[in-house]
């Protein structure tokens, strides 16, 4: 039996998954980026997450373990549940029972590159890299087409604008 959170403490809102989305102002380009996971296998770009388990406390719990496990622990578990718990800025999909938030990267985790994350996730064998992509390049239908079934949503969509609206 998994472990079920609830949004907001709302039973109407159940959260059997989590993750985070993170990103980056790029001063030069003028750009908000997010850092993906592009997993080889399905050919989707996804965000940091997964499934709650008994050893997570909270939701937040879960979004910085899978956070910090997926991105092969270059994104600390206490920066990221630190940031998460603060962040109002998430979008609850109830389809998949899914919790998604938002996270700004710190200046170290701004400097991370492709090759920081290397091409497998350690913890679960899986082959993917780990990169920053431009709001505009994702809001693009044939990259639109290539995210993970969770973040095809007007609400991740309509705060990525929000945030590039925010620089511009």
């Amino acid at each position: 039996m998994q472990k079920i959170f609830y949004n907001d403490n709302d039973e109407n809102q159940p959260v059997q998954a989590a993750g985070s989305l993170i990103y980056r102002i790029n001063k030069d380009k003028n750009d908000i980026e997010f850092l993906l996971i592009h997993n080889f296998k399905r050919n989707f770009y996804e965000d940091f997450g997964g499934h709650t388990n008994f050893d997570d406390k909270n939701v937040f719990d879960t979004i910085a373990r899978e956070t910090n496990e997926e991105s092969n622990y270059n994104l600390k578990f206490k920066s990221v549940k630190k940031r998460v718990m603060k962040s109002k800025l998430k979008v609850y999909i109830k389809k998949s029972k899914y919790l998604i938030y938002f996270i700004k990267a710190t200046d170290t985790e701004s400097n991370l590159v492709k090759s920081d994350f290397g091409n497998i996730e350690e913890l679960d064998k899986i082959k993917r890299t780990v990169n920053w992509y431009p709001v505009n390049k994702i809001l693009k239908k044939e990259f639109i087409d290539k995210l993970n079934f969770r973040l095809k949503n007007r609400y991740v969509f309509n705060i990525m604008k929000d945030l590039q609206s925010s620089i511009d």
